[in-house]
């Protein structure tokens, strides 16, 4: 078999130095990175949860940087205020990651591998599928979390539950993919350029490395 390998003069068909995966293994293989891709997502949810917290406060209240995320605590607490809606952010971002560098990189590599597709051509099909499935799948947990996250005295949103309740009698089952099609090609566009900057940087930049070393200092000839 054969794979793109980064070379000189840009990316070229070699002979693939280590075996490539086949049958069961490469399955197996695909699955564990979608799975570590996905446990990932998850994990980085604690993180990502108070920041969105204070970016949509922010974004209501029009207070500073650094006043929003302490009226927060002081109103609402830590954990009722920051952390409002982890679940939500833990399964989107499952979905999310999981899809962006689990599914994505599998995908690009199916398509090099066994369909002998250029590599641009196979990232920009894979960030589809990846930009797809990981927008699609995920923004109704987005569009609930959001909302309760802009509501922390849950006069409206109390729970995930009553939150899609009152999303749905607003506006119907649509309500839960306001937004949708903007972010999911936002998601597109950006495992697109991100996975394709990871291809082809390395490469340059080992070139131009190679390039600022200095040259060996000639041997001397003994006489």
């Amino acid at each position: 078999a054969e794979r793109p390998l980064p070379s000189a003069g840009g990316w070229k068909w070699k002979a693939a130095r280590t075996p490539i995966p086949s049958g069961g293994d490469a399955s197996s293989s695909a699955a564990r990175e979608i799975a570590g891709a996905v446990g990932g997502g998850a994990v980085g949810a604690l993180l990502v949860t108070p920041f969105e917290c204070v970016m949509v406060q922010q974004q209501l209240l029009g207070t500073s940087l650094l006043q929003t995320p302490l009226d927060i605590v002081r109103r609402h607490g830590a954990l009722d205020g920051l952390y409002r809606g982890l679940g939500l952010a833990a399964l989107r971002d499952s979905i999310y990651v999981g899809c962006m560098l689990g599914l994505t990189p599998v995908v690009r590599r199916r398509l090099i591998e066994g369909h002998e597709l250029p590599p641009a051509a196979a990232s920009l099909c894979a960030s589809a599928v990846g930009g797809v499935a990981g927008g699609v799948f995920s923004h109704p947990m987005d569009v609930v979390k959001t909302c309760m996250q802009g509501d922390l005295a849950r006069a409206v949103h109390r729970d995930p539950l009553s939150t899609c309740r009152n999303l749905i009698a607003e506006g119907g089952i649509g309500a839960l993919m306001r937004g949708a099609g903007w972010r999911t090609l936002n998601i597109t566009l950006t495992v697109f350029i991100a996975g394709e900057v990871c291809q082809r940087l390395p490469p340059y930049l080992l070139r131009l490395t190679r390039r600022a070393e200095p040259a060996p200092a000639p041997v001397p000839l003994n006489e």
